[in-house]
């Protein structure tokens, strides 16, 4: 039976086929030499794991307890095993699925692959080896179950290189994952960037040829398909877009080789709607005093290569030189049986191959944030201003301020009717007298003083003469020092 999950705490597990169809190799030496080269570069993980498997999985406590069964080949049981342990790097030492896919153990070969495809595998690396006329070629799986031990995964893999290149000839396949950085879009011309008005409506037109990093597989007949995602520019961006449209023309991939690029040039078009400039204040006042009128804007604008299953294919010379398509062929021949569909089983039904392609262009602030923030920053200095005014006046009332009470008589002493306006103006019997200002009397016209300099006093009335008659005029401080009281409410005051 399978081993029951259990936690552990190593990094690296090693399983090494020990079904009846392996039995050459390890008559010959060739599965326990390839443990031994796996076990010496899995040394770093610091607790491997030894396993052998065909219908169940069995631990080792060192590889020269491997025997060989005379069981089938159960790699989805060994593999799930694993994954259920928690285990974050896993190699595999198989003659890979040899029997005849009508036989019952043909559904566990395509569990595996279903497996290899799922979300708890992270990549899956695969080295072929052939072997002599007479005995089909084997594969060494390395497959990568936990992200955080990339870094120990891809030392692994490149020691185990080096190990294998000269005695084995074989050379790494990566089958997962085949959606991310694996093509790119260079630029097929440049051009020079021009600067764009802010507030113009912005489309871009790039032309691009796609370029594969795989090495071994070869991409035909796929469909090119934009992402149209939501208008966001870089958070410190000043600008904002309307929206953002792709296009591309022609639609299609007809052939792309491994580390091949495509003779046809694409045409990709971007429409960003109107470009403006944020409306808050913050992004005003950096537009106006930040030091620069022009913004460099940078994009990545995505695009899915919609690869269907079966449309990654093998270079003609890795078949030539790895691939049999039937057991008697492989077994004659040394190479690997049906190797040529481990694309279609690795890839799913589609595969979408994501490609981003940076571009960048300039657009002109406007000029009306300096206006806007030159008008803000007057009307917040008027605002002080008039605060602190406000502030003063009201001290100065606090103070006992300049708020007069005026009274008016003849020269006999019989009081005259007397008004005080609210602009400063002393009326005498409906006569214009005069006005206050700046603590003294001036005559209104018509009118003069008689032996006074106009200044207020609250002790000495003076004498205006107001057309043909006298009148004699006496002002105090509604709160005066020298009476002490307060101006009666129905007095006529008025306050500089």
């Amino acid at each position: 039976m399978l081993l029951a999950a259990a936690p552990l705490f190593c990094q690296t597990a090693l399983l090494i086929d020990s079904s009846g169809s392996v039995r050459p190799y390890y008559q010959n030496g060739l599965f326990p030499s390839l443990g031994e080269e796996i076990s010496a570069v899995a040394a770093d993980s610091g607790d491997l794991r030894l396993f052998s498997f065909d219908v169940e999985l069995r631990p080792l406590k060192s590889l020269k307890a491997l025997a060989v069964t005379k069981f089938d080949t159960y790699l989805d049981r060994a593999l799930q095993a694993m994954i259920d342990q928690h285990l974050a790097i896993v190699w595999i030492v198989t003659d890979n699925i040899q029997d005849d896919p009508h036989d019952p153990v043909a559904y566990n070969t395509t569990a595996f692959y279903g497996i290899l495809r799922g979300d708890a595998v992270k990549r899956v690396v695969v080295l072929p080896l052939t072997q002599p006329p007479g005995q089909s070629g084997v594969v060494v799986y390395g497959i990568l179950l936990a992200d955080s031990a990339e870094a120990a995964y891809e030392r692994q893999l490149e020691a185990l290189l080096d190990r294998l290149k000269g005695g084995y000839q074989t050379e790494a396949l990566q089958m997962k994952p085949l959606d991310e950085k694996t093509v790119d879009a260079p630029p097929a011309s440049t051009r020079q960037s021009r600067i764009y008005d802010e507030g113009t409506e912005i489309v871009l037109a790039l032309e691009i040829r796609f370029r594969s990093k795989l090495k071994h597989l070869r991409i035909v007949d796929t469909q090119i398909a934009p992402v149209n995602v939501e208008p966001v520019f870089a958070p410190e961006s000043l600008l904002q877009p309307e929206r953002r449209t792709t296009g591309i023309r022609p639609d299609r991939i007809q052939a792309l080789d491994p580390e091949g690029e495509t003779a046809e040039v694409y045409t990709v078009n971007v429409n960003l709607g109107k470009v403006r400039l944020k409306k808050d204040l913050g992004s005003l006042f950096k537009a106006a005093w930040g030091g620069k009128s022009v913004e460099t804007v940078t994009l990545s604008v995505p695009l899915h290569l919609e690869v269907p299953a079966g449309h990654f294919r093998f270079r003609d010379s890795f078949l030539e030189r790895y691939n049999a398509p039937a057991i008697d062929a492989a077994k004659l021949s040394g190479k690997v049986y049906a190797i040529e569909t481990l694309p279609q089983l690795l890839s799913g039904n589609v595969t979408d191959v994501k490609v981003d392609i940076p571009v960048s262009f300039r657009v002109r602030y406007p000029w009306y944030p300096i206006a806007v923030t030159l008008g803000l920053g007057l009307l917040a200095l008027a605002v002080v201003a008039g605060a602190g005014w406000g502030v003063a006046q009201a001290a100065g009332s606090l103070k006992g301020g300049k708020r007069w009470v005026a009274t008016a008589s003849t020269e006999y002493g019989q009081p005259l009717p007397t008004v005080m306006r609210e602009d400063g103006m002393v009326m005498v019997d409906g006569d214009a007298a005069g006005v206050i200002h700046k603590g003294s009397f001036v005559p209104a016209e018509g009118a003069e003083l008689v032996e006074s300099d106009g200044r207020i006093s609250g002790e000495t009335p003076m004498m205006v003469k107001i057309g043909r008659r006298t009148a004699l005029l006496k002002f105090a401080e509604a709160r005066s020092p020298a009476s002490g009281t307060p101006a009666e409410p129905d007095e006529p005051t008025y306050r500089e």
